[in-house]
């Protein structure tokens, strides 16, 4: 069962119909990022070093998303609960109906109705995302599934008393009409953000303009919140910039930081125009030693967002205004120093893949664009991140799927596990998502060499993961090309033409 993103909107408290607030966070967003810094030497030797500070970074930021998570929604993640569940709780999976105006601990009066097949006839569905203290009342004769993640007997993910049928803040499957065929309606448009190939692989950084100033920003999937240094926006030069009161303290796995204030401005990025779009102005230069790049910006849902709740993702500000045709976006990213690495935005761009585009199902309450997958046939859950350079998981997942691939040996310089081979050799890696099989090619199965003159696999094991899923970052990117969508609350995988 799928769920809209408008009605997790308004389970998060930030709908245009908002029947009870959240707990506001605070006046400082406390956020945990990635910081990059440069893996190769001039010889394409890999800094085991910065390569585990990235790492690290890594594990503190999904670190950080689920807490955010369990701020702004008052439930534990789903994936975190998967590692460490909680005592006496148990999964299950109900069924309901209500749409109704959602409220984090108030009465529901759902009243979503209807039978949809799929997501693409326009929806409200629900998955159950209730914390059990709402009374939800749906009345509609819709027929969904929670997603079964719920502890307690929740229909879903919620905690408490929700029985399924409708009680429990009102989530449901009733299929209503939110967003008419599951696109954003109006007169939007799309266009191209030509992406920058930052130092051998390390980010792909690409340009959009808050109050009339244009920067270079590394834009990531794993994370909600536009972040700069003070050089690349200077809040003065804007009639429309505002400040909000709210400030960011944004602390990195390599134990620097960064803290500011958070504003508010007109926002421009390929051609599309929203206004009022949150970005946080670090004090201090916090981004160093990355070329072009001069921040980060989130492509996530706004469950994991650092911000308060009315400060939207970029990209979520552009649908509710309808700057865009449609709620996608699409990453093709290459290797090396190709020109061609694009992020495309407000519709699909069906060149850039060999086939049909095959498609899976994303929860949007999760916050991260997290699906099932499986390498070289081991079942994991996968978050795809374009904010990370290499793949990363959960060390015995990894060590497990190593010991399919004949060759490859450990080497544990530094906390982080990581492998090598010999470079004649290129090993047999197949990453399985959505029904399409993507076997990484010679460039993507290595990262720089050591000191020997080995090749190293760029798939990480990280002993102290947060949660029990996988990071496919840039290496399977190189691979494919992908549709992030919004709208229909999926992802979209093809092999890169």
């Amino acid at each position: 069962m799928k769920l809209t993103f408008s009605l997790v909107l308004c389970v998060l408290g930030i709908s245009s119909v908002i029947a009870g607030p959240l707990p506001d966070p605070g006046s400082i967003a406390p956020i945990i990022l990635e910081r990059h810094a440069k893996f190769l030497s001039a010889n394409h030797v890999l800094n085991f070093a910065a390569m585990d500070k990235h790492l690290k970074s890594i594990d503190n930021k999904f670190s950080k998303g689920l807490r955010n998570y369990e701020r702004n929604t008052g439930q534990i993640h789903p994936l975190k609960t998967a590692v460490h569940p909680k005592k006496g709780s148990k999964r299950v999976q109900g069924s309901g109906i209500g749409n109704g105006r959602c409220k984090l601990g108030g009465n529901g009066n759902g009243n979503g109705s209807g039978n949809g097949s799929d997501n693409s006839n326009g929806n409200d569905n629900g998955n159950g995302n209730g914390n059990g203290n709402g009374n939800g009342n749906g009345n509609g004769n819709g027929n969904g599934n929670g997603n079964g993640n719920g502890n307690g007997n929740g229909n879903g993910n919620g905690n408490g008393n929700g029985n399924g049928n409708g009680n429990g803040n009102g989530n449901g499957n009733g299929n209503g009409s939110d967003n008419g065929n599951g696109t954003v309606s109006g007169n939007g448009g799309d266009g191209d953000v030509h992406l920058t190939n930052v130092q051998n692989d390390l980010l792909y950084a690409g340009k959009m303009t808050f109050g009339g100033q244009s920067f270079s920003i590394d834009f990531d999937t794993g994370s909600a919140d536009t972040l700069v240094n003070p050089s690349a926006y200077d809040p003065k030069k804007s009639q429309d910039s505002k400040k909000t009161g709210k400030s960011f303290d944004a602390a990195y796995g390599d134990g620097t930081a960064a803290q500011g204030p958070i504003y508010t401005d007109s926002f421009e990025i390929a051609g599309l125009q929203a206004r009022g779009v949150a970005i946080g102005r670090s004090l201090s230069e916090f981004i160093k030693d990355e070329d072009v790049n001069q921040g980060v910006s989130g492509l996530s849902f706004p469950s994991i967002q650092a911000f308060p709740k009315s400060y939207l993702p970029f990209f979520v500000s552009l649908m509710k205004q309808k700057a865009v045709s449609q709620g996608v976006f699409q990453f093709t990213l290459k290797h090396g120093s190709s020109p061609d690495s694009i992020l495309h935005l407000g519709s699909v761009d069906h060149s850039k893949g060999k086939g049909p585009l095959k498609y899976i199902d994303v929860d949007p309450s999760l916050g991260f664009w997290v699906a099932d997958a499986s390498i070289n046939g081991k079942p994991i859950k996968a978050i795809v991140d374009s904010g990370s350079t290499i793949i990363s998981g959960p060390k015995a997942q990894v060590e497990d799927v190593i010991r399919t691939i004949p060759g490859i040996e450990a080497v544990q310089e530094t906390d982080s596990v990581m492998y090598v081979f010999s470079c004649e050799q290129t090993p047999n890696v197949v990453i399985s998502i959505a029904g399409l099989d993507v076997k990484l090619g010679h460039n993507q199965t290595r990262y720089g060499k050591t000191d020997d003159g080995r090749c190293v696999f760029p798939v990480a094991a990280l002993p102290d993961m947060p949660l029990d899923a996988w990071i496919l970052g840039d290496t399977f990117f190189q691979m494919t090309t992908i549709v992030f969508d919004m709208a229909q609350n999926r992802m979209g995988f093809a092999l890169q033409a």
